[in-house]
């Protein structure tokens, strides 16, 4: 039997009801609402339901919410959002002139095709990096701009978090149907208990710092579109002020989990890495982790909803749930550094690493900029040893890098860091670091391994220690000629200057940078810490090398 709405919809399939042309009539159906599709317009009407966190249960409730959801996503995608219209006439002779009562209303938006769904594109195969970059991009302008919550509201509180992470075991407890699911779904309720007694007063202060924010809500790749080379965000959350009203990492979380979720686990850590670089929420990375599995609990809750106790809903539950456990019991965290003069590909070589093992990637170039006040594409001409880049600055950057590196260390995050690291003094704080993080964590690890690799060792072909030591470390050298550094960083420094500051690659180094970094380096060897040797030809066998350092990173958290 079709719903109200339902038939409204199938009674409004008449171009001559229009005051457009029509091109063909397409109806798209959620759990919450029916899409009417018309070629040069949608309309888009809300279900008749009430889901406890949604209740669109009477008309009154559909046109505020219609009203709100045209206010709120006209902050993302003004072009798309266009009115709401009353639908008049009768429930089986709809008509959208102003004849009769009121019988439903619908939001009128610019119609696009489901090609540029961000979601289709992602089961196509059509996804980049830069594409994820962009949404990265839009998600840190807008969150930076987001009206900040009132401390006088409920929204964002340590309460109102715990109520909506357990408002997803209460919808699914009835739901799973094995004892294993059983079991996975209360071991991931006890875990989330445990890190909301934990976090509690991070999630205080960084409401008091103003991070909980009027958010998007339901920000995924199905709520994207690719237009015009840029990222459009829709169909934020409307019906519910606390689910919108949160912090920015939860949103965060969101569209990394759906990449993630979708089996695209590089995109997802580019866009972290890329988010994260804009606006340097490092310190909030420790919520990250909670918020992530919270909203992989909404996913198989929302397709439940959806799809009910089909096949393929349980068999996305078993997904999430395997994908929740990945950080309930987490590998061994790991430090790799990068050396290399400018024009080397540290940067791209350290993106690589980060993305093959889901590492937060710190870029100095980024974050020397930050110390100063400065964007990342900003212009910020300096001399060699002067400016940025003289001794003091230098140090700040360096220590900067080294108590980031520390504090994600210690919360379990593997990192690269992507620095020149010039001198064996700017390398030696960090090796420390990570035999003291070794130390703290040596009798959980049970010699565990990183992703699918091996427990391979490295050879002496490979310039590895042997040393017995667990000291979660590996450098990476770049061994480039100099007459290719000076060819990159001309090209370089040519395409920057044509781009815009947003777009711009963040290195300043010219030819003077790269004659004074010839003359400072410091060649590091195997006695500072387990170390790979590449020449300027290792992205022609990428999939080899990445092999290699795979068999590293076992050799340094698990040494045989």
């Amino acid at each position: 039997m079709l719903s109200i709405i339902n038939t409204i919809v199938s009674g409004l399939c008449h171009p001559d009801l229009f005051d457009h042309p029509v091109e063909q009539f397409k109806v798209l159906e959620t759990h919450s609402s029916v899409v009417l599709l018309t070629g040069p317009f949608a309309y888009k009407f809300k279900r008749a339901v009430n889901f406890g966190f949604l209740d669109y249960s009477t008309l009154e409730r559909r046109h505020e919410a219609c009203l709100q959801e045209l206010q709120i996503n006209s902050r993302y995608a003004p072009d798309l959002y266009l009115a709401v219209v009353p639908v008049y006439g009768t429930v089986e002779a709809p008509s959208l002139q102003p004849q009769g009562p009121v019988q439903e209303y619908a939001i009128k938006m610019r119609q696009f095709g489901q090609e540029q769904l961000l979601a289709v594109m992602a089961q196509k195969g059509q996804l980049t990096p830069a594409i994820a970059e962009a949404i990265a991009d839009q998600m840190a302008a807008f969150h930076e701009r987001a009206e900040r919550v009132v401390l006088e509201a409920d929204m964002g509180t340590p309460a109102c978090v715990r109520r909506w992470v357990m408002e997803n075991f209460e919808a699914l407890a009835p739901l799973v149907q094995t004892g294993l699911q059983r079991e996975k779904l209360a071991e991931t309720q006890v875990w989330m208990q445990q890190k909301l007694d934990a976090l509690e007063p991070l999630l205080i202060q960084r409401r008091r710092d103003g991070f909980v924010r009027d958010c998007h809500g339901d920000l995924h790749l199905g709520n994207m579109i690719w237009q015009d080379d840029q990222v459009l965000f829709f169909d934020a959350i409307e019906f519910n002020e606390e689910l919108r009203w949160i912090d920015v990492q939860s949103e965060l979380a969101f569209a990394v989990m759906d990449l993630e979720d979708r089996g695209l686990p590089a995109l997802a850590n580019g866009l972290l890495n890329r988010y994260l670089s804009r606006n340097g929420d490092y310190a909030g990375l420790a919520l990250f982790p909670l918020f992530w599995v919270y909203r992989a609990l909404v996913r198989a809750k929302v397709g439940l909803l959806q799809r009910g106790n089909s096949e393929a809903a349980l068999q996305h539950l078993d997904h999430l749930l395997t994908l929740c456990h990945r950080l309930i019991h987490p590998q061994p965290p790991f430090l790799v550094l990068m050396h290399g003069l400018s024009g080397s590909g540290k940067s791209w070589l350290a993106a690589c690493v980060s993305g093959a093992f889901q590492a937060i990637q710190l870029r100095s170039d980024v974050e020397r900029k930050r110390l100063h006040g400065l964007a990342a594409g900003a212009d910020s001409p300096s001399q060699p040893a002067a400016g940025l880049y003289e001794a003091g600055a230098s140090e700040r950057t360096y220590a900067h890098l080294f108590a980031l590196s520390a504090q994600l260390l210690e919360q379990g995050f593997p990192v690269v860091v992507d620095a020149a690291f010039l001198t064996r003094a700017q390398r030696a704080p960090f090796l420390t670091l990570a035999r003291r993080v070794a130390n703290a964590t040596e009798s959980n690890t049970n010699n565990s391994t990183v992703g699918n690799t091996n427990n391979s060792t490295v050879g002496n072909t490979e310039n590895a220690t042997e040393s017995n030591t667990k000291i979660f470390m590996l450098l990476l050298v770049l061994n480039v000629p100099t007459e290719e550094l000076k060819r990159r960083i001309a090209m370089r420094r040519e395409k920057n200057g044509s781009l815009s500051p947003e777009k711009r690659d963040p290195s300043d180094a010219d030819e003077q940078v790269l004659a004074w970094q010839l003359n400072t380096r410091e060649l590091p060897d195997s006695n500072e810490a387990p170390m790979l040797v590449l020449d300027a030809q290792w992205p022609l066998r990428r999939s080899a090398w990445m092999e290699r350092i795979a068999k590293a990173i076992d050799r340094t958290i698990a040494p045989g």
